[in-house]
């Protein structure tokens, strides 16, 4: 619930929104839930996993007919269709380990 309210908040409402769910989304609940969650509004979700932590199936079963969700989009592809490059807004080098650690 608290992830559709600050994408409300966010963005002012839900329907009409495309969403990007990326990493692991076959272990990860939050992702389970806010999916079913998002299949009272009108968007479309986009699944970016690696093959070996896509959403569970049985997941998306449940929230097919209702929402369309694109899976097996990889960030290159993506890069490619939209014409621009996914953004990481960490300054450069800040998940490096500090000299003489």
């Amino acid at each position: 619930m608290l992830d559709l309210h600050c994408i409300k908040y966010a963005k002012g409402g839900i329907d009409g929104l495309a969403i990007g769910m990326v990493g692991d989304l076959k272990n990860g609940r939050t992702v389970h839930s806010l999916l079913k969650a998002l299949r009272n509004y009108d968007v479309k979700v986009y699944c970016v996993a690696p093959d070996a932590l896509k959403m569970k199936q049985e997941v998306i079963d449940e929230v097919k007919d209702k929402i369309e969700v694109i899976e097996g989009i990889r960030p290159a592809q993506n890069h490619a269709r939209a014409g621009r490059g996914m953004h990481d807004p960490r300054p450069a080098g800040a998940l490096r380990q500090p000299r003489g650690v």
